[in-house]
């Protein structure tokens, strides 16, 4: 079944459709950009979206990693159009990664220690 642009879900105040999401800049509060989501990881129990992938480094995506980072730690900026993530570059250049190139395998064990990296309690 063909999706036309009448029936592809438009963004509301309140809502964006996934498409629009995946490919947002994410900044820190000085307004450096770090890296863009790459995909969303949803919770199967909830629906809510548990985790969004940020991918950063790399030239043209060779060598690039991903940090996946729990949805709760980001906050979307209406004046930039983007994402924004409180963290400084020390603890982020310690978090939690996989690179492009490897398989990756979530776990709920990988999960809690996302989690417990960045202090929000345990999603599953």
């Amino acid at each position: 079944m063909a999706t036309t642009t009448e029936s592809a879900p438009q963004e509301t105040p309140e809502a964006l459709p996934i498409g629009k999401i995946e490919g947002s800049d994410v900044y820190l509060p000085d307004a450096e950009r770090i890296g863009a989501i790459e995909g969303l990881l949803i919770d199967k129990r909830s629906g809510q979206v548990a985790y969004a992938v940020l991918s950063f480094g790399g030239f043209f995506g060779i060598g690039e990693e991903h940090f996946p980072i729990p949805w709760k730690k980001l906050h979307y900026k209406a004046e930039i159009d983007a994402y924004e993530i409180e963290i400084d570059q020390e603890k982020l250049a310690g978090a939690p990664r996989f690179s492009h190139e490897a398989a990756y395998d979530w776990s709920q064990a990988e999960g809690r220690q996302v989690n417990d990296y960045y202090g929000v309690p345990d999603i599953f």
